[in-house]
Parts: structure tokens; C-alpha cells; sequence
């Protein structure tokens, strides 16, 4: 859900501009936590120049998606870029993804 939102929001309100997604699993006591970081540079001849501080897409990246998860999620806006950030536990991401088989690997020969 929240990568719709902001690739929604990106092609809607900032065309042209560039986007990068990373994660890491940080080290925590109790158990390890996920931090994935969505960040996108605004085109700032096409950006939108106001931003709402909010509305049900805010909502759903600073509360519910991160909530939904047991973590949180910070989204900042400036004039030159839009960055969400979403820590979480990894146990909370769902069962391990097992290598695909030889079969589902054919249908994907563009991501070798």
C-alpha cells in the first residue's frame, strides 16, 4: 500500500524527478528491525509547489502502514525532495522468500 501511494504521488506530482529505494536490517536488543527508506528528488519545474501536511496518503504512510507493522514511519517533504522511512521489526515482514525454481526463474530470464 505505501508503495503505491508514493509511486502514485511521484508520477502525479513530480514527473521527471528520480527515486531510490534502500534497506538495511539494523541490529536492535530485542530483535532486528528493517529500516527501509523511500527517497525522491523533485523536479522542481514540474513538482508541485504546495504540499498538503494532510490527507489520507499522509495518514496511511505516517500511521497506518507503520502501525500495521509495529513500527513507525516518518515522511518528510521539502522543496527539493519527498523521503519516507519506515522502521519496523523484520519479524514482522513476513516468512523468508524461498529461491525460486527452475520453471518460475525461466518466466524471469529480464531479472538474471
Amino acid at each position: 500500500m505505501a508503495l503505491h501511494e508514493l509511486a502514485t504521488n511521484a508520477l502525479k506530482h513530480n514527473p521527471g524527478g528520480t527515486h531510490s529505494i534502500s534497506w538495511q536490517v539494523l541490529a536492535h536488543k530485542e530483535e532486528p528491525r528493517l529500516r527501509f527508506i523511500w527517497t525522491e528528488t523533485r523536479n522542481t519545474q514540474a513538482a508541485s509547489t504546495s504540499v498538503k501536511t494532510s490527507n489520507s496518503g499522509r495518514k496511511l504512510l505516517e500511521r497506518i502502514v507503520p502501525q500495521s507493522l509495529s513500527g513507525t514511519g516518518t515522511l518528510t517533504i521539502t522543496p527539493a525532495r519527498v523521503t519516507w522511512a519506515l522502521v519496523a521489526p523484520l519479524t514482522m515482514m513476513g516468512d523468508e522468500v524461498e529461491p525460486p525454481d527452475k520453471e518460475t526463474e525461466d518466466n524471469f530470464s529480464l531479472v538474471k
